[in-house]
């Protein structure tokens, strides 16, 4: 538990917008935002790689947030988790630490899943919550500045549905410090864990002070959580075509080309075809099309609907994606002695 009243020495505080805290009642809301806090700080814990890529154990790396499903599994973010560490220090709320292993990742939305010693065959408790809503209290929860006490910021729930569906934007402060922690509503229901996902080209890091933070939906990570379980590393889909770049937000999704023997291919498709719909999912531009692709996984099996001819009625292809390749993030490098606050020297 966490000792509240007032936040404590390195708990931190953001309410985004005099509006905000005007139209909520200022007290009536720290009061609010307390008690969502005490009910989901139990389950936020601290977690330290140690030895990274197979190094010899040694100096810890600044701490990290997880977020306990039960006492055997918890889900993190991959920050700082691009290598497979020697050992993890799993410290929960109540002082007990307990060692663990990396399990899975899966890539394509920066979530990594955490088993500890003594689960056995016990298999991971899905996690429950509800998708966010958006101009709703969002909170943000880290345990990285002490082991003690969570670390929080606040602010809204901007965007749904965000980078494909893998998503949900808030404008509560996400960074190092909340990684892999949970983003919870007022009434202390979980909406998904802090990861940071960014466009393409970008890293969440750089996006910290533009006020744009990413959580994947609890129900994304649920429905893969088996898989992840039984150690399948999840990647990205790809469907092996080419399409026009000229004007994506307008232009329909026309396949300038499909590579020979890729999964388009191999369903059928051809150069010249009008994607219409993917996994059940108009694709009237090509930008829809390319966001309904980025939310799918490699082994997906969808159905496709193309037009070819505009004299006859569109057709119904059988698809399974393949593997995209990995983006090359930016590199980042973890302080190994104690964590700053982001706005510190």
């Amino acid at each position: 538990m966490t000792s509240r009243g007032r936040w404590p020495l390195g708990v931190f505080l953001c309410l985004l917008g005099p509006a905000l805290a005007a139209a909520s009642g200022g007290p009536s809301l720290e009061a609010a935002i307390d008690r969502a806090v005490n009910l989901t700080a139990p389950r936020v814990v601290q977690l330290r790689y140690f030895g990274a890529g197979g190094d010899a154990l040694g100096a810890a790396a600044a701490p990290v947030t997880g977020y306990a499903l039960d006492d055997h599994w918890v889900v993190t973010s991959t920050y700082a988790l691009a290598e497979t560490p020697a050992g993890i220090l799993c410290r929960f709320a109540d002082g007990r630490q307990k060692q663990a292993e990396l399990v899975s990742r899966d890539v394509s939305r920066q979530v990594a899943l955490l088993r500890l010693e003594g689960a056995g065959e016990a298999t991971p408790t899905p996690p429950t919550g509800r998708d966010g809503l958006v101009g709703e209290t969002a909170i943000a929860l880290g345990r990285v500045y002490s082991a003690d006490n969570v670390n929080l910021t606040v602010g809204v729930v901007s965007a749904v549905g965000r980078l494909g569906g893998r998503a949900v934007q808030t404008d509560a402060l996400a960074s190092p410090v909340n990684y892999g922690g949970p983003l919870v509503a007022l009434d202390g229901v979980l909406l998904g864990v802090i990861v940071p996902l960014a466009p393409p080209g970008q890293s969440g890091v750089d996006l910290y002070d533009s006020g744009v933070g990413f959580a994947v939906p609890v129900e994304s990570i649920a429905a893969r959580l088996p898989r992840m379980a039984a150690g399948e590393t999840i990647r990205s889909g790809l469907l092996g075509v080419t399409l026009p770049n000229e004007d994506p937000l307008r232009e329909p999704p026309t396949l300038s080309a499909v590579t020979k023997a890729g999964p388009a291919a191999s369903a059928g498709l051809q150069a010249g075809d009008m994607v219409l719909s993917l996994a059940g999912v108009a694709t009237p531009t090509v930008w829809e099309l390319r966001r309904v692709t980025s939310g799918l996984d490699a082994g997906d099996e969808v159905a496709v609907v193309v037009r070819r001819d505009a004299d006859l009625p569109p057709r119904t292809l059988q698809l399974t994606l393949g593997e995209a390749p990995p983006e090359v993030a930016p590199e980042v490098q973890l302080p190994l002695i104690e964590t700053k606050k982001p706005d510190e020297p």
